[in-house]
């Protein structure tokens, strides 16, 4: 008997596949093309690429295909019943209105007598987008402000997202621009709450996000306190991420702040009395970090309870000591902790943020990381911390010793926001951390966290399960001694080199790699110019003489980050080196400077060859509004 008999089976194979790679099994013979195609519309997206890219089918809302009338617009709509993840602009209303939109009479009955000529029918036939998972709607293509003024498209969206909404009961995750709910009529925002407190709707709903994703206007005060309050009566919701514009946000003065606040407080008394008590299920918060704080301190002491994941909002003013009070008393289970903005706040949000580490253990921890306090405290009263994430790091030695107490247990390491990191520092971590799995630094910005050559051999990595990694490799070399010959210094350029891309080839885990090769000098000139070493710049084009060959055991590679230095050099050879040494690469990612850039890079053979190679392959730029 075929494997493929059990359909259950060729859905968890496809789990693992490209959309390209679905349709290869699907023109094997009848029975997979039957198999497979209601797995190759499972996840799609009309925007930019998202998590779990290489396993979605992303298309350009503007591009042809994403057209009515277009043949794959009419194969989607055959197979609305089919998708499981969609992620579609806010800007675009047709293609909303298509996921939930029904067939006349005459077209069912063409569209059954197809399905029976092919021998590939399903049991039914329908044309509704029922099955969704995870649904995400963005403002992406588009203006805000402009699309506000035209009421005939506002109305045709909101209208068709509260359908689909309305028809989807398996729907676990839902993320939502706040742009949908800044109509003056609050219309839509009645429709949608009463829709998430309706009994019997979207009934298995984890998580709600609601991020402004424009640069919209300011949700109303009474409405926000509604959007707040409706997912706390959800019986199923367990993380709830709200970031938004307020009203709040608009208080500059003190007078005005306590006025809001009072506002607020009276409108959640209202709501309380109205309604039954709580017992929310959320596990995880995230709340408009301007929020007056006794009005979060009022939702974890009445309507949230037993808390395992906050984000410290911006509290400053002296409700800060009654917030970790409220915190240990109702919610003595915290084991992740977010602190993104809090530091704004100076001396009062460290105060605030050391009261809570003294309270709690976390296992994760995004901070930023400045006094001394607070790096003892990390250090002495806490460990087990498996996932840190940095900002604006200035002190690194005590934040060093404070972070690697953690060395057993750490496995994401998060510094894309940090400027200024010392190459060191880099290499300890690397060095010390035996269960990291993720290692992020900027490799688009400018600044001085590069990792030089001699840090990097000084001690071998231990990293060996790291699955993604972003790094800015110094392209200097020193040397001390007489000046070299053209011939050693092309000898000790060929030794640096391989030294460095040998460990970084030795991750044979590595599923993502970002790379930039900086030639800057960021040495400071310490000593005199009799005492300065030689210095030497390595080759900084990503090439199979220079840096590929020493990368052949990164057998499960999949996505590729360069830098222009890295990629600019790189032509038919390392084209056909990626292609028989990567068979996972699906996704290159061009740090490109402009939208010329990009597309210049595109359009040379080489990568051309390399698409026709691979057809499922990405070739696209952060910033750059489409994808090739």
């Amino acid at each position: 008997m075929s494997v493929f008999k059990l359909p259950e089976l060729a859905e968890f194979i496809a789990e693992y596949l490209t959309p390209y790679t679905i349709v290869q099994c699907m023109c094997v013979n009848k029975q997979l093309h039957h198999l497979f195609t209601p797995l190759l519309f499972r996840r799609v997206s009309f925007h930019a690429p998202l998590r779990n890219a290489h396993k979605t089918i992303v298309i350009w809302q503007k591009a042809r295909f994403s057209k009515e009338g277009s043949h794959f617009f009419e194969a989607l709509k055959r197979h609305l019943h089919d998708v499981r993840v969609l992620n579609v602009s806010l800007f675009a209303p047709g293609i909303l209105k298509a996921f939930h939109s029904r067939k006349t009479e005459a077209e069912d009955t063409v569209s059954k007598a197809n399905v029976k000529a092919t021998t590939i029918a399903t049991s039914t036939a329908t044309s509704s987008c029922t099955g969704l998972r995870q649904l995400k709607i963005v403002t992406y293509g588009g203006d805000t402000a402009e699309w506000h003024k035209k009421n005939t498209d506002l109305f045709s969206a909101t209208d068709a997202l509260l359908t689909l909404l309305d028809i989807n009961l398996n729907l676990t995750e839902l993320y939502l621009t706040s742009s949908i709910f800044l109509q003056s009529s609050g219309t839509v925002t009645d429709r949608f709450l009463t829709l998430l407190t309706s009994e019997g709707k979207l009934p298995v709903l984890r998580k709600l996000s609601i991020v402004n994703t424009a640069r919209a206007e300011s949700i109303p005060t009474e409405r926000a306190v509604r959007l707040i309050h409706a997912p706390l009566v959800h019986g199923s919701l367990q993380e709830l991420v709200y970031k938004f514009g307020t009203e709040w946000n608009n208080n500059d003065d003190n007078e005005s702040l306590i006025v809001a606040e009072q506002t607020t407080l009276a409108l959640m008394e209202q709501l309380s009395m109205a309604n039954t008590p709580l017992t929310s299920t959320l596990k995880a918060l995230t709340l408009p970090s301007h929020l007056p704080g006794k009005v979060m301190v009022y939702i974890l002491l009445n309507w949230v309870h037993n808390l395992s994941s906050i984000d410290v909002p911006f509290v400053v003013d002296e409700s800060a000591t009654d917030f970790v009070k409220a915190l240990r008393t109702f919610h003595p289970k915290l084991r992740r902790i977010i602190a993104s903005n809090v530091f704004m706040a100076g001396e009062h949000g460290y105060a605030l943020m050391t009261s809570i580490l003294q309270a709690y253990r976390p296992e994760i921890l995004v901070a930023t990381v400045k006094d001394q306090e607070l790096q003892a405290v990390i250090k002495e009263a806490h460990d087990g911390i498996r996932s840190f994430q940095a900002q604006c790091i200035e002190d690194q030695q005590p934040f060093m010793e404070a972070l690697l107490e953690h060395y057993n247990t750490l496995e994401e390491v998060d510094l894309r926001n940090t400027i200024f990191f010392a190459s060191q520092s880099i290499q300890q971590i690397l060095s010390s951390c035996k269960s990291l799995t993720r290692f992020s630094m900027s490799t688009t910005t400018s600044g001085e966290n590069v990792l030089s050559h001699s840090d990097m051999i000084m001690t071998p990595w231990v990293c060996a399960k790291l699955r993604v990694l972003d790094l800015r490799l110094s392209c200097l070399v020193s040397y001390s001694g007489s000046q070299m010959n053209p011939d050693q210094e092309a000898l000790f350029k060929d030794e640096c080199t391989a030294s460095i891309f040998t460990r970084i080839g030795s991750l044979t885990e590595l599923e993502e790699l970002g790379l930039d090769l900086d030639p800057e000098d960021y040495a400071e000139d310490t000593v005199s110019d009799q005492e300065q070493p030689q210095r030497l710049t390595l080759p900084t084009g990503l090439t199979v003489d220079s840096a590929l060959r020493h990368m052949k055991g990164m057998k499960k590679l999949r996505v590729l980050r360069l830098s222009p230095n890295a990629f600019m050099q790189m032509d038919q050879a390392e084209c056909g080196f990626m292609a028989r040494e990567w068979p996972l690469l699906n996704e290159i990612e061009f740090n490109c400077c402009t939208a010329q850039d990009y597309w210049t890079t595109c359009e040379k053979e080489h990568w051309k060859w390399f698409k026709g190679e691979r057809p499922g392959m990405r070739l696209w730029s952060r910033g750059v509004q489409s994808v090739n």
